[in-house]
């Protein structure tokens, strides 16, 4: 931990101060950006943070994910209607036990929308996928909008999922995706092809 650093906090307003958090080759960084009376505005710089602790943090286990998030991160707004914006690389990724090279997600904030748009590219050996699109967080109605172009998706990750259900999957699968809807209610519509697959169904055995 970084010396003479301090964090204050009063209503609406959280301040850091020459904060940093290091170990080896992993760090945190945490500063504060466009400093206002009753606002917060937050920075952080971060290097190969394991995602698995995140993800725990944030008690999400839908997934067993591993993996160094690096990068940089602003919290605009912390206490009234928070928004983000964000460049980060994941690297080393394990989803499920199905290695993936790396990630690189961008998110960027256009306040005279009110617009959330990110950038998201995923590239190696088995997968091959793009997407871009906006949140807009203050439309009642399809304030989610993204598309998906997935040009190698290798359908082995689907053992992942169901487990026990198939095994010696072979193929993969492309294809345009368009997520649309609200977060409580997505709806994803597209299509996809696979040209060739061949899988045992554990249960017909």
């Amino acid at each position: 931990v970084s010396e003479d650093n301090f964090i204050t906090y009063s209503d609406q307003r959280l301040r850091f101060n020459n904060f940093t958090i290091s170990h080896d080759d992993q760090s945190l960084s945490v500063s504060n950006v466009n400093l206002r009376p009753r606002a917060t505005n937050l920075h952080f710089d971060f290097n190969k943070l394991p995602i698995a602790d995140l993800l725990h943090l944030l008690k999400v286990d839908d997934f067993n994910i591993a993996g160094n998030l690096s990068g940089s991160l602003e919290l605009l707004n912390v206490f009234n209607a928070p928004r983000l914006q964000a460049n980060t690389l994941l690297s080393d990724l394990i989803i499920n036990e199905v290695s993936v090279a790396e990630a690189v997600v961008n998110v960027n904030f256009i306040p005279e929308d009110d617009q959330i748009s990110a950038q998201m590219l995923v590239t190696d050996a088995s997968f091959d996928i793009r997407a871009t699109g906006s949140y807009f967080p203050r439309k009642t109605e399809d304030p989610l909008n993204f598309d998906f172009d997935i040009r190698k998706f290798d359908l082995r990750f689907f053992e992942t999922l169901l487990p026990g259900f198939f095994s010696g999957t072979n193929g993969t699968t492309s294809g345009h995706l368009h997520l649309a809807g609200t977060p409580d209610a997505p709806l994803l519509t597209g299509e996809m092809l696979i040209p060739n697959l061949t899988l045992k169904v554990e249960y017909l055995q």
